[in-house]
């Protein structure tokens, strides 16, 4: 490849643009109407520039853009531009600037690469520099910068030297701009050039750092720059890797095949497209990873390599798409156009610029920014969607901060009590299904209240529950998973276990029902009857009754219940443990029809409680904004899935320690079958 690699690289990538003074100019908004994917404004770097750098958007709604000024020699800007399309400061550069920006995580400072090899910080709030660290003196940067866990920014860089190439590979920076340690990626089975680092690293969540080389080789090291392991493909890579939910490592090359590699360099499979894959995969909530090719195509598939569907636009992708919480894909291509497919795979809608749009958009603020080949940089109106908030990797280097690092998890939040509380008529069950997951067995304590509930107020409580607690799989009632009257079985420690989880005492001689079984992990079903045929409101709850071990924990608890007119269904749950928790939560009455189940709930309503605080409503799980990420969450945690605009309810929340309640009532006094779900969400 060589010297003509670079000949390529440096020219015969950019555009023909008109000569004339540099100039920062804004070309003013887009009075038309602001629906989801009309233009809001552009703006202009000037005449004679060029820009491939990705967008990254701060905290307060700066946009940050490299741009590339087409002169002999060379030179450069890193742009800053107000939401509104307004110029806010422009920081002069000795080269050009393909490198696309990354925010530090406190957002005071901004990091971009150079062509002249150096790696630069500036203050976000001004432009001013905070210092610039040098590759080498050979050396040239278009790799976009990651930042750790620990603020430590890592970068690649080549080295343009034709003999004695040594200094091409992964550089990693103290934030203070002093060197830390580099990865070399030289190889003398390779010449002049064949061994850069063009590709934009990855930190995994374990703080591993993956990258691509020109020298055919996947790297993963660790925060100490110790390789974990490399991994040899087809072709030279330039796109930067993607991250799936489970670790897995996705990375295309200019050969044009797709590889996933485990987190521990296994390969998994590769995936051949017709053309050279230049920018890197995006994954959707659901685990669909999408990456365009030089074959003019955009490719969904599989976490498993089967294929969901291939769409041409007609002209090279070698844009990183971006995925928005309602499942819509973002992405440009030479066709001048920006696109937006839906999940299916089909055109949403597309506008068209005045040039090549190479650059990945990135999805902020209710907007989309991408730029264009000759230096013009676009928000377009995203006004119903944000970026996916439930994808381990939406877009081009994560998110629009363009970090490139896998979030942290939600937190260590955990499900230590599950409850619901519904009417039961004399001819129907309270039926209460539970996961527990993990690789230990522990006790847990299930409990059916009835006459204990007239403490609360509770007139028309069931008299006399029974509680029966079976596996679902198989239907057999486990050993000690029957109880009618509670104060009869003298065996468990039933009291001093309620004592120990919090739960509310029940009378002695009540006739409520209480189990205390050992389980393994796996799905139960508890079911809770009238011993004697009456009817009215019980409650049935599932608690942790060995919260120290965290080796096996609840993860779901769904309930399927008959809401009258005027009457509600009252989930609850506890959080435990020293974070938050991210739940997905369903009230589920139209999906119910697909099953069998006569006179489901038409209109359910969903409300979430923290005490007597409403935190989030819901009336139809498609009406906001967030039908790819629900979707998403729901096939990874195994539920199936809901119908495009049924009047089903669905949330994600992310909830810190404590109790909550959930409230399911009908829309305008309806009545029926209804099930509510309530799983942990990864």
């Amino acid at each position: 490849m060589g010297d003509r690699w670079f000949q390529l690289r440096r020219g015969g990538w950019r555009p023909a643009l008109v000569f004339g003074l540099l100039a920062v100019w804004c070309c003013g908004p887009d009075l038309g109407a602001q629906t989801d994917g009309s233009r809001r404004w552009a703006f202009s770097a000037g005449q004679r520039t060029s820009t491939e750098s990705s967008p990254a958007v701060g905290p307060d709604g700066t946009i940050y853009v490299g741009v590339s000024i087409n002169t002999t020699p060379p030179a450069g800007l890193l742009l800053a531009i107000d939401r509104g399309g307004g110029f806010k400061w422009s920081a002069p550069m000795p080269d050009a600037v393909d490198s696309s920006p990354a925010l530090s995580r406190d957002g005071t400072t901004v990091y971009v690469g150079c062509w002249d090899g150096k790696l630069y910080a500036f203050d976000t709030a001004n432009g001013a520099p905070r210092w610039n660290f040098s590759t080498g003196a050979f050396n040239y940067i278009v790799s976009s910068p990651a930042v750790g866990s620990d603020a430590t920014i890592y970068v690649g860089a080549g080295d343009l030297r034709t003999e004695g190439a040594q200094d091409s590979g992964l550089y990693a920076i103290h934030p203070n701009g002093s060197f830390f340690w580099r990865k070399t990626t030289a190889d003398p089975q390779f010449g002049p050039g064949e061994t850069a680092v063009e590709s934009s690293p990855a930190v995994g969540v374990d703080g591993t750092i993956y990258f691509g080389s020109f020298n055919r080789r996947v790297y993963a090291v660790d925060a100490n720059g110790r390789e974990r392991w490399s991994f040899a493909v087809d072709a030279p890579i330039w796109g930067s890797p993607a991250i799936g939910p489970d670790g897995t490592v996705y990375i295309g090359t200019i050969g044009g095949r797709l590889y996933a590699l485990s987190r521990d360099g296994v390969g998994q499979w590769e995936y051949l497209t017709g053309g050279a894959i230049f920018g890197g995969p995006a994954i959707g909530a659901d685990g669909t990873i999408y990456v365009g090719s030089l074959d003019s195509n955009l490719h969904a598939l599989n976490p498993d390599k089967s294929v969901r569907w291939v769409t041409s636009v007609g002209q090279p992708i070698l844009s990183t798409p971006a995925v928005r919480a309602d499942g819509s894909i973002i992405f440009g291509a030479d066709d001048r156009r920006v696109h937006a497919f839906t999940p299916a795979g089909t055109e949403q809608w597309s506008l068209l610029t005045s040039h090549f749009v190479r650059a990945s958009p990135a999805v902020a603020d209710g907007s989309i920014y991408v730029a264009a080949l000759d230096g013009l940089i676009y928000a377009v109106n995203s006004p119903a969607a944000a970026l996916s908030a439930f994808s381990s990797w939406p877009m081009f280097h994560g998110d629009s901060s363009h970090r490139g690092a896998v979030a942290p998890p939600q937190g260590e939040g955990r499900l230590i009590n599950l409850s619901t509380r519904a009417a039961l008529s004399s001819s129907t069950n309270l039926i209460a299904g539970f996961v527990v997951r993990g690789t230990t067995t522990k006790f847990y304590m299930v409990r059916a209240v009835g006459p204990a509930l007239q403490q609360f107020g509770v007139s028309d409580f069931l008299g006399d529950p029974t509680l029966s607690l079976r596996r679902q799989q198989t239907g057999e009632l486990i050993p000690g998973g029957f109880n009618d009257n509670w104060s009869d079985d003298t065996t468990p420690p039933i009291s001093g276990a309620a004592e120990i989880l919090g739960a509310f005492p029940l009378p002695v001689g009540s006739r409520d029902a209480v189990v205390l079984p050992l389980l393994q992990p796996a799905a139960y079903t508890a079911t809770v009857g009238s011993a004697d045929g009456g009817a009215g409101t019980a409650l049935v709850e599932v608690y942790e009754a060995v919260i120290e071990e965290p080796r096996s924990a609840l993860v779901n608890l769904s309930t399927r219940g008959h809401v009258a007119a005027g009457t509600t269904i009252i989930p609850g749950l506890s959080i435990g443990g020293n974070g938050p928790l991210r739940l997905l939560i369903r009230a589920v009455g139209p999906g119910l029809a697909q099953f069998g189940v006569p006179g489901v709930l038409p209109r359910p309503a969903m409300a979430v409680y923290s005490g007597q605080t409403v935190i989030r409503t819901n009336t139809g799980w498609t009406t906001e904004g967030t039908k790819g990420d629900l979707a998403g969450a729901a096939r990874m945690v195994g539920a199936f899935p809901l119908q495009d605009n049924s009047a089903d309810c669905a949330a994600l929340l992310t909830l810190n320690p404590g109790p909550y309640t959930i409230q399911i009532t009908g829309v305008d006094n309806s009545a029926g079958e209804v099930l509510v779900e309530i799983y942990a969400a990864p």
